[in-house]
């Protein structure tokens, strides 16, 4: 009895311990220009030098940067919950042809999305 709620619950929390790595890799890394690519995209425009010496809060090139960093998070967030939810459909299906084509159509429309 032990073992089949172990099998239930396992998924889950590695499938937790994965959705949380990237949010802990954000939390950590200091997001600025020299690791988010603004300075590359910047240079053509003129706009390299744009936040030297200035205090991050008061740029908005990197108040920019930072909230499509956070943007990008969530949405990579989303599509891997859809992705797994697709695939859970897909597997529980039991070979109906309308369970899958709701799973495929999960999938479509998170990468769509």
């Amino acid at each position: 009895m032990k073992f089949k709620s172990l099998r239930v619950v396992a998924p889950f929390l590695v499938g937790a311990a994965l959705l949380a790595a990237p949010l802990a890799a954000l939390a950590q890394a200091s997001l600025g220009p020299e690791n988010t690519g603004l300075n590359a995209a910047a240079a053509g425009t003129g706009l390299g030098d744009a936040c030297k010496g200035q205090v991050p809060q008061a740029c908005i090139a990197l108040l920019i940067g930072k909230i499509i960093a956070i943007a990008l998070t969530f949405v990579e967030v989303i599509l891997f919950l859809l992705f797994l939810w697709a695939g859970f459909l897909w597997m529980t299906a039991g070979g109906e042809p309308d369970k899958v084509k709701k799973a495929k159509a999960y999938m479509y429309n998170a990468v769509a999305g």
